[in-house]
């Protein structure tokens, strides 16, 4: 790993503003967190599954 920042969002925080926060600072996983405490992770396929959701028969 070379980049030892990590990227948060609240676990209230919108699809969108996830997306958007990951494509700015091109990481594939961003983390999200409530009241300081981790609840989980996105990940690039995520995206990937929820937009085939949405397209594929």
């Amino acid at each position: 790993m070379t980049n030892s920042n990590v990227h948060v969002v609240h676990v209230n925080s919108s699809a969108n503003s996830a997306a958007k926060m990951m494509l700015k600072h091109e990481v594939h996983h961003i983390v999200v967190m409530d009241n300081g405490k981790i609840k989980g992770m996105i990940s690039a396929m995520d995206f990937v599954k929820l937009v085939a959701e949405y397209t594929l028969e």
